[in-house]
């Protein structure tokens, strides 16, 4: 059912959602489960652009106070557990106190214990992260091979320069020019 002009008011739909405009802003959505708390919201904003202007956010409704959990802003910077990211994505646990190098901040990931990102592959594969520039794709890899339980460096192609082995033994291919 729906109350109001066609195009304005609340959309409710039976055991689903409540659709409502804000009152106090013509450019912002809501979206809340059946408009009770307790539930998600999401919400949707026209009319702004670059950092700081939000215009896709989701939101955890605790009946207390509303947690935003994800975030799009007008710039096109995605927080996860951020509400200001600092790079292209930001997915943050908790506040480290840090912030982001401006040339390395595609992708941020932030927490104030210990953080990380996880690889997987397959048991007989490689788990890789590629170095490349607008000549060549791959100049530099680092690479863990599951198969043989050996991590690799490599510099300016495709041979090794560093391989650490289960074994402990190290191999370095040195060249001297």
């Amino acid at each position: 059912s729906s109350s109001g002009a066609a195009g304005t008011g609340n959309l409710d739909v039976t055991g689903g959602m409540n659709a409502t405009k804000s009152a106090d802003s013509a450019t912002t959505s809501v979206i809340t489960n059946n408009g009770t708390t307790g539930g998600n919201v999401l919400k949707l904003t026209s009319g702004g652009t670059g950092a700081g202007t939000k215009i896709f956010q989701v939101f955890n409704n605790n009946q207390v106070s509303e947690a935003e959990v994800f975030q799009i802003d007008g710039a096109g910077k995605v927080g996860i557990g951020e509400t200001s990211p600092l790079g292209k994505l930001h997915v943050k646990t908790s506040d480290s106190g840090g912030s982001a190098a401006s040339y390395a901040n595609e992708l941020v990931v932030e927490n104030s214990s210990d953080g990380g990102i996880t690889i997987l592959t397959g048991n007989n594969k490689d788990g890789s992260i590629a170095f490349g520039d607008d000549g060549s794709n791959v100049v530099g890899r680092i690479i863990y091979n599951h198969q043989y339980n050996s991590m690799q460096l490599r510099a300016n192609g495709l041979n090794p320069g560093y391989e650490l082995r289960s074994d402990s033994k190290s191999f370095f291919n040195v060249v001297i020019q």
